[in-house]
């Protein structure tokens, strides 16, 4: 007993230091612990209401325009997105290829080298990108495409690309609309007056316009214009609320307005007319016609030219 008195009164001091540290490190080993469990919470959440396909995340299914969520059925066609996704992360741009619809393709992708140029390159660039899904309306997806920040070591969202993207049925299959187009809808609807005859034939709808595609018959025995270029807002569509979307003039040269006597010209337009599934085209109007374009360019004051027409089509709804 004296002997383990006098190692004690020798090493206490060294005893105490040693179990201060261990009642620290076992303070520290706790509150260590709490932080990562409260840390972990917020990524529970996250993946909770995140569904993971193979290349896509499903980051919403509530849409932010009507609050419907999305369907079962709808989340089976969302694959489709997926599969597209992953034949780009891939490099297999065939695949990827065949999954675009005739429609999209005949607007902005005429061929496969075509597609990998203006969509494939600026989107993809032979990289890994993460990608996300949000429902937006129907069966519009707002998609985002961002760097693997896992591959590069690296997150800067200013590359981070967006995209509009529709699923469509064509033909009894499922099909993509990229690049922020909607989809096209045939009219061919015609209304005639002084001897001049135009007819809606269709519609292209894209994310933040939509054209229309005219055909203009000129039975007069005078050039005609179809638009006063003196005047922006004499060409334009109308809503079911009597809302006017100008036509953009501005894109639009004289030989795409002008019909030679005689003759029929066929014309795209561009609107300023924003997608909203709840948006109803009633009407294609011209205003002021220039029926006589021989007159109307002789005059030097061109207020004083009188002699203008107005064709107002009315659009089908289905």
């Amino acid at each position: 007993m004296e002997g383990f008195r006098h190692w004690y009164n020798t090493h206490s001091k060294t005893i105490w230091i040693i179990i201060g540290v261990a009642i620290l490190i076992f303070v520290v080993i706790n509150v260590i612990n709490s932080s990562l469990k409260n840390q972990e919470k917020p990524r529970n959440t996250i993946t909770t209401n995140t569904t993971k396909m193979n290349s896509i995340s499903i980051a919403s299914d509530t849409s932010p325009i009507t609050g419907e969520q999305i369907t079962n059925s709808q989340k089976n066609t969302v694959k489709l997105i997926d599969n597209f996704a992953t034949y780009c992360n891939n490099g297999d741009i065939d695949s990827a290829y065949n999954l675009i619809s005739s429609d999209c393709k005949n607007q902005m992708y005429p061929s496969k080298e075509n597609f990998k140029k203006t969509y494939y390159d600026p989107v993809f660039g032979g990289s890994q990108r993460e990608i996300t899904v949000e429902n937006w309306v129907g069966n519009t997806y707002k998609v985002k495409f961002a760097e693997n920040a896992l591959a590069t070591g690296n997150f800067d969202e200013s590359n981070i690309k967006q995209d509009y993207i529709t699923i469509i049925n064509e033909n009894g299959q499922t099909k993509l609309n990229i690049n922020s187009y909607i989809g096209k809808t045939t009219i061919n609807k015609s209304q005639k007056a002084d001897d001049v005859t135009i007819k809606v034939v269709e519609t292209d709808v894209y994310f933040d316009y939509q054209t229309f595609t005219f055909e203009i018959t000129n039975k007069r025995d005078t050039p005609i214009l179809i638009n006063d270029p003196n005047i922006d807002s004499t060409m334009y569509i109308e809503d079911k609320n009597a809302t006017h979307y100008q036509a953009y003039t501005h894109e639009l040269a004289e030989t795409d307005t002008k019909v030679p006597a005689g003759q029929t010209q066929t014309v795209k337009i561009k609107y300023y007319s924003r997608y909203s599934s709840n948006k109803v085209i009633k009407y294609t109007a011209f205003d002021r016609i220039i029926l006589n374009y021989n007159a109307y360019s002789h005059y030097t004051n061109i207020g004083a030219y009188k002699d203008y027409g107005s064709i107002k089509i009315e659009i089908p709804q289905n």
